[in-house]
């Protein structure tokens, strides 16, 4: 490569180089909507988790129900739309038993068990 070369690969670089550098330092303003490049925006964090309240129940089969309108413990004594209810169950059996939620208006999201 020769001089001549040279000076005109580094007049490309320089000319990419101011154009992002312009490109991506906010000003002035490209486009208005939406902005380029994007504002930087303040992160809102999210509320924390809030212990609604528990509750239990026994019985001699896999069949059982618990209520979730009598929740103890808790700031609340009831589960609203929006909660998260995890239930935790078991029995004592020798087969597959696949335990599972059956209470209405509830959506079951995983079904994790295990034979022991």
């Amino acid at each position: 490569m020769n001089i001549k070369n040279i000076s005109k690969i580094l007049k490309y670089f320089l000319v990419f180089v101011l154009i992002t550098g312009w490109i991506f330092s906010g000003f002035p303003q490209i486009w208005n909507n939406p902005p380029f490049p994007p504002k930087i925006q303040v992160a809102q964090a999210a509320t924390g988790l809030v212990f609604i309240g528990n509750a239990s129940s026994t019985g001699n089969s896999g069949a059982f129900s618990v209520s979730l309108t009598n929740l103890q413990g808790g700031a609340s004594g009831s589960a609203v739309s929006g909660d998260l209810v995890i239930v935790v169950d078991g029995w004592n059996g020798t087969t597959d038993g696949d335990p599972g939620v059956g209470t209405a208006g509830y959506t079951e999201v995983a079904d994790l068990y295990q034979d022991d």
